[in-house]
């Protein structure tokens, strides 16, 4: 996607809530739609880290509040 680019996004039910409403205003099997924007784009130097990288440094290091191993 360009900034400023626009797309609809269609979720089918059986990968949405299913037959499980989680309010009136979505019925039960529902299709959900999204219109979404691409607003910008963030400097990813700036972006936090996520994925498997970012889980081997939180395991890399223990908590404060666990007690020490002797």
């Amino acid at each position: 996607m360009h900034v400023g680019e626009k797309v609809k996004l269609f979720i089918p039910s059986d990968l949405a809530y299913g037959a499980q409403s989680p309010s009136p205003a979505i019925p039960a099997n529902s299709v959900l739609v999204f219109d979404l924007e691409l607003l910008g784009i963030k400097d990813p130097a700036a972006a936090p880290a996520v994925g498997a990288d970012a889980d081997e440094e939180e395991d890399a290091a223990p908590a404060a509040s666990a007690p020490a191993k002797k």
